[in-house]
């Protein structure tokens, strides 16, 4: 009596490596999120780059400038939503008169929650390539690494109409806070 032969090692390869490449895709876009709308409607992704130096003196303040970039579509709404730590950072102005923005239905924060908080638009077609949103003015207050992360709901909309988001890869500003001599 013969044994039934149910897989080649040719197919037994073949899923293989299909496994292996499905599961390199989904761990790439776990790492690096994107909506099914820039996957479908082949929008270009758009960034937040923050502008600061790397290192601070304590009790000196440093300005952090927050730019997008909307890879030359035209958009027309900014939601940027940052987190610090109130015991390392004291916010003490937002500045956006560089901004693209008409109007602001959000620019706020609060030093206690450790939040920035700006939701800003213009009349279409709003803005095409880059713009600073807004300067940030912190006082650093103790010594120490600390950071400003980007909430996950912050956005760059499309001014098309259904206001596609189209943020990618919303940064993470790492700071050193030194003593000051």
């Amino acid at each position: 009596m013969s044994k039934i032969k149910f897989f080649s090692s040719t197919t037994i390869l073949f899923v293989s490596a299909l496994v292996l490449v499905a599961s390199g895709l989904g761990l790439y876009f776990l790492s690096h999120p994107i909506s099914l709308a820039q996957i479908f409607n082949h929008h270009q992704p758009g960034t937040l780059t923050v502008h600061q130096p790397s290192s601070e003196l304590v009790n000196q303040p440093f300005k952090v400038d927050i730019q997008m970039d909307t890879a030359g579509q035209a958009a027309n709404a900014v939601g940027v939503y940052l987190h610090f730590d109130p015991q390392r950072l004291q916010l003490l102005n937002i500045d956006t008169t560089q901004s693209f923005c008409q109007f602001y239905p959000e620019k706020k924060f609060d030093n206690d929650l450790g939040i920035v908080s700006l939701a800003c638009g213009s009349p279409h077609p709003g803005v095409t390539g880059k713009n600073t949103v807004m300067t940030l003015e912190f006082l650093p207050t103790a010594v120490g690494a600390t950071s400003i992360t980007t909430d996950p709901k912050s956005k760059i909309l499309l001014s098309d109409g259904k206001g596609t988001n189209i943020l990618y890869n919303p940064p993470v500003i790492n700071l050193n806070i030194l003593q000051n001599l």
